[in-house]
Order: structure tokens, then C-alpha cells, then sequence
């Protein structure tokens, strides 16, 4: 599309933009450039590759060549000339950086934003219900929770609904790049009795000395959830995610 803007002329197979672009030169369409084939494609490559080519020396020969080097007396390419003013009068209008960052906003972006903050949402929702289900059938046992979770999440909401729930409360980072580093926490959670440990082997250490009655929540992401899997119960891991 760049070049289109400086009068460069299209002459492509209907691939990408110039799918939407192209229309053959009619009484009613004024010339936009040429079209390699119509969009065909074979299951041989090499075949293919044969009939484009044979269709691009067509073009060039009897349309592309002629009408670049033919002169008027003033030595300039008239008939050329027309089709520059023509290809860019007629596509950019349509086709340019505007519309395209537009639709990129609009079509991706923008989308992709509102999901984002739907799961977001949906991630309190799920420790909510989580919290639900803690103070229904454990709120008589001293219980323990390791936390571990994304940097993308709603980190700090979902801490202030279960943090509360726990005696004691370890935050640690799965093994992912997009873990929330454990200490980050610390400024925007209060809990009387919070740890840090930069692993999961770690946390677990440091609960080691449970009494048998406690119980433990291993929560946050389920990355977290089946490196758990994966280190208590061997053999019954999550597919890797």
C-alpha cells in the first residue's frame, strides 16, 4: 500500500489487500492494476508456480512493458500517467494507513482489551467462588494457602478475598515468564502471618511441620496448580500448558 501512495502501479496475484483491491478494468471500473491469475490455487506448488509465472511474462509483455515505454511528443508516458492517477484516485481512498490502523483498534485491540478484562473479571469471580467453598466445608481447620499467579491478573483483588480465609499465607511464582514476582505483594495485602518463598519446592518446605489436621490450598494460576500436581502427585500432572 505504500506504494500505491507514490503511484506505483499493482501488478500481483490476489493475495493479502489486493484480494479486496483488485477489479478488472471495465466501462463502470476505472484501472487499479493487474491481477495475476484469479485466485486459483492447485495442489501441486510447482504447477502453480509455472501457470503464475507464464501469466506474469503475459502481463508484462502486452501491457506493463508497452504502456511504460510508449512516449507522446512530449516524451513523457501518457497512457501510464493515466493509470497512476487512476490507481491512486480509486484505492486510496480505501486503502491506507487510516483505515487500516482503525480496523486494527476496532477489529483487534479494542476486542482484545474487553476480553482481558473479562477474564480479569472472571478470576475474581472464580476466588470468590473459591472462598465460598472454603468457608462452607473448612472454616473449623487451621488452613494454608500458596498463592502464585500472573502478572495480568487482578493479583491484589483476588488476594484480599482469600487471604482472610488463611492462617498462614505463601506466596511464591509459578515457573512461567509472566509470573508476578511474590514480593510485589507485600505492599498492597495485609495478613498477619505472610511468607514469601521464591518457589513452589519452597513454599512447600515451609509448610513441612503441618499438623495433619490443617489443610492446605495450593491456588492462584493453574500453572501453579499443576506444578503442584506434578511435584505431589507424579504421574497425574496436567498436559503441559
Amino acid at each position: 500500500m505504500k506504494a500505491l501512495a507514490n503511484g506505483g502501479l499493482n501488478l500481483s496475484i490476489l493475495d493479502g489487500w489486493w484480494d479486496e483491491a483488485w477489479h478488472p478494468e471495465t466501462a463502470d471500473q476505472s484501472f487499479v492494476g493487474w491481477a495475476i491469475g484469479r485466485g486459483e490455487k492447485y495442489d501441486n506448488q510447482d504447477y502453480q508456480d509455472q501457470v503464475e509465472s507464464l501469466a506474469l511474462y503475459e502481463i508484462l509483455e502486452h501491457d506493463v512493458i508497452p504502456a511504460f515505454y510508449e512516449r507522446g511528443a512530449d516524451g513523457l508516458p501518457r497512457r501510464w500517467i493515466a493509470r497512476m492517477k487512476s490507481s491512486i484516485a480509486t484505492l486510496c481512498p480505501e486503502f491506507n494507513m487510516q483505515r487500516m490502523v482503525t480496523e486494527y483498534a476496532t477489529d483487534f485491540y479494542l476486542r482484545s482489551h474487553e476480553r482481558h478484562q473479562h477474564l480479569l473479571a472472571g478470576n475474581a469471580a472464580a476466588a470468590r467462588a473459591l472462598a465460598a467453598y472454603i468457608t462452607r466445608f473448612y472454616s473449623t481447620v487451621r488452613l494454608h494457602l500458596i498463592f502464585g499467579i500472573m502478572r495480568d491478573k487482578a493479583a491484589a483483588e483476588i488476594a484480599a478475598i482469600l487471604f482472610p480465609l488463611a492462617w498462614q499465607v505463601i506466596v511464591t511464582a509459578p515457573r512461567q515468564s509472566r509470573a508476578l514476582a511474590p514480593e510485589s505483594l507485600r505492599a498492597v495485602v495485609d495478613h498477619p502471618n505472610l511468607q514469601f518463598a521464591p518457589t513452589l519446592e519452597a513454599a512447600l518446605r515451609l509448610i513441612e511441620d503441618a499438623p495433619p489436621d490443617d489443610v492446605i490450598f495450593i491456588t492462584g494460576s493453574l500453572f501453579l496448580v499443576a506444578e503442584a500436581r506434578e511435584l505431589l502427585l507424579p504421574g497425574t500432572a496436567f498436559p503441559p500448558l
